[in-house]
Order: structure tokens, then sequence, then C-alpha cells
């Protein structure tokens, strides 16, 4: 029994080692990285396992690989991508990289120096001021502004690209992209506030 174990174990070792030492020849120029992979599971007759939508943001590959092994190959091919590899038995898997705190905090940091001061003016139909409107950011309840006399209103260190949603009773809400100055924005009667007209003259 023990010599069956030995005898699979080293046989298992063998074919690992045998996939681990594959050599790479291969020359791509803005290649779709799918299709490089492809070509190297070819060339190293092993398996390659990957979420199916795991290439959607992958960059174009351009290499030039000679005789190599292959987890230089592997290096080389997925260097500048986000994502890594691992290399067991007779497969290679392919996995996102999972951001690190350096990259968080970059991200972080960039993004605040993205956001941007908004400015705006709220009117009706007539261009007459709609004084203390709710101006809101779409999908965060914590910051809103309302609108002044003038119905003017601002908001500071608002996300680039982020949506405003603008509302006031009796009327329709609106929503607008976030920019420096958003310039007037005309909120429509509601329709159920029109009904409510239309029913109220009716007594005449």
């Amino acid at each position: 029994m023990r010599l069956i174990i030995v005898i699979m174990t080293t046989f298992l070792l063998q074919v690992s080692a045998s996939g681990f030492g594959q050599r790479i020849t291969l020359t791509e120029v803005d290649a779709p990285l799918e299709q490089v992979l492809n070509k190297i599971k070819v060339q190293s007759k092993m398996n390659i396992l990957f979420a199916d939508d795991i290439f959607d943001q992958a960059k174009k590959v351009s290499v030039k690989l000679s005789d190599i092994p292959l987890k230089d190959a592997l290096d080389k091919v997925l260097e500048g991508q986000a994502l890594s590899y691992e290399l067991s038995d007779n497969t290679i898997v392919i996995r996102r990289k999972e951001a690190s705190f350096v990259d968080k905090t970059k991200s972080a940091i960039l993004n605040l120096f993205r956001s941007i001061d908004v400015h705006g003016r709220v009117v009706d139909a007539n261009g007459q001021p709609l004084v203390g409107a709710s101006v809101g950011i779409k999908g965060k309840g914590n910051k809103a502004a309302s609108t002044n006399s003038k119905g003017e209103f601002s908001l500071q260190n608002v996300d680039e690209g982020a949506v405003l949603l603008i509302s006031f009773i009796g009327y329709a809400p609106k929503e607008v992209k976030a920019s420096k100055d958003v310039g007037g924005v005309v909120l429509e009667l509601s329709l159920s506030k029109l009904d409510e007209f239309g029913d109220f003259t009716s007594f005449k």
C-alpha cells in the first residue's frame, strides 16, 4: 500500500513539475489577453481557470517571449494587469488582484481631488425662485442643502459626475448631473398638483 502511495505521489509531482517546467515562445502585438493566455495554454498543455467576466477590463498585450519558463511568461503577460495567477498541478488559475491598502488610500485621495463645489438656482416654470427647495446627492442622504431667498444653493466636495436630486413640495422632483455651475433648474408642477387645481376651478 505504501509503495502505491509513493508511486502516485511521485507521478503527481512529475506531472506538476513538467507543467511548471514548460517553456514558452510567443510574440504578440496589441493582442487580447484571453487570446494570449490561450496560446500559453496550448504550449504548456495546462488548463486555465477564470471567471467569465475577468477579461472585461483587461489591457491588450504586446510581448516577445523566447523560450522562457512558464512562470516568467505569465509574469510578463500579466504585467500591468489588475490580475494575478496561481499555478496548481496542471492548472493556471487567473484571479483579480485584491487592492492593497496603499492603492485604496491613493484612490480615496484621487477621488477627493476630483470633488467639486456645486452651485445653481431652482426656479418654477415662470422663472420665479423656489425658496426652501431641497437639493441632495442621489444615494447620499447625509449631504443636502436648501435654496435661499433667491432660489440659489451650493454644495461642497461633491463627487464629479454625481447626480443631484432636487425637490420641492407640489413640484415633480428632478435629477441633474452635478457640475460646478448647474445653472437654473426648472421644476414643473406635479400632476397631482395640477389635478388639484383642476378640481378647484370646477367650482365656478
